[in-house]
C-alpha cells in the first residue's frame, strides 16, 4: 500500500474542503454564476460542422458567487460565422479588442485579457452508439460576458495604410538659351577644310 496525495503549486497537499466533484462530463462543470475570467490561450480549429471556431482557454480568475473554481480551467467556443458574428462582436467589446479597418484582428491579442461573464447550466441530448438510447446531460456556458469595471478602453483600430504618394517626374533640363547675334561655329575645322568667308558688302 502507499499513501496518496496531490501537491498544489506551493507543494502543499491540495485542501480537499476546496475541491468541488466532477463527474467527467463536459470538461468539468463552473457552479453557475458570475466569475472574472482570464484568457490563457486561444487557437482557430473546424467544429463538427465544418466552420472555424475559436477556442478559448479560459482560467478562473475569481468567482463572484463562490471561490471553489478559483484558478479553474474552462474552455469557450465561438463560432466564425456570419450567424455568430453577433457573439465574437459581444467577446470582442468585453476584452477590449477592436478589428482593424479591413475587419480583421489577431487572435493572439486575446492572451492575458480579462472579461466577467455569467456561467449557466445547459442540458443536451447524449446518444450512445451502442444502444441508441440518448442520455439528458447537463454542461456550463458561458454567456453575458461584459468588461471588467476600471479596465482601459479598448484601441482605436488601426487605420488602413495611406497609398504611397507616386514620386513626382523629374524636371526637364531646358537648354540655356543662345545670346543674340550671329552664330559662330563652336567646333575647331577639321585639317584641310576652309571655313566660308563672309560675302563683302
Amino acid at each position: 500500500m502507499a499513501r496518496v496525495t496531490i501537491l498544489g503549486p506551493d507543494n502543499q497537499p491540495v485542501d480537499w474542503s476546496t475541491v468541488a466533484a466532477w463527474d467527467g462530463e463536459g470538461g468539468g462543470r463552473l457552479t453557475p454564476g458570475n466569475y472574472l475570467f482570464e484568457v490563457a490561450g486561444v487557437a482557430q480549429e473546424p467544429a463538427s460542422t465544418g466552420n472555424l471556431q475559436l477556442v478559448i482557454d479560459l482560467m478562473v480568475v475569481q468567482g463572484l458567487e463562490t471561490e471553489v473554481h478559483n484558478g479553474a480551467s474552462t474552455k469557450h467556443w465561438l463560432s466564425l460565422t456570419p450567424k455568430a458574428a453577433g457573439r465574437v462582436k459581444q467577446f470582442l467589446d468585453a476584452i477590449g479588442v477592436v478589428p482593424d479597418a479591413d475587419g480583421t484582428f489577431e487572435d493572439q491579442e486575446f492572451i492575458s485579457r480579462q472579461f466577467m461573464a455569467e456561467v449557466f447550466e445547459d442540458e443536451y441530448n447524449k446518444v450512445d452508439p451502442l444502444t441508441g438510447q440518448s442520455t439528458v446531460k447537463k454542461t456550463s456556458k458561458i454567456r453575458k460576458e461584459m468588461p471588467v469595471e476600471g479596465a482601459a478602453p479598448a484601441a482605436a483600430p488601426t487605420p488602413a495604410p495611406a497609398p504611397a504618394p507616386r514620386p513626382a517626374a523629374p524636371a526637364r533640363a531646358t537648354a540655356p538659351a543662345l545670346p543674340a547675334g550671329p552664330r559662330v561655329a563652336s567646333l575647331p575645322p577639321r585639317p584641310g577644310v576652309r571655313l566660308p568667308v563672309p560675302a563683302k558688302r
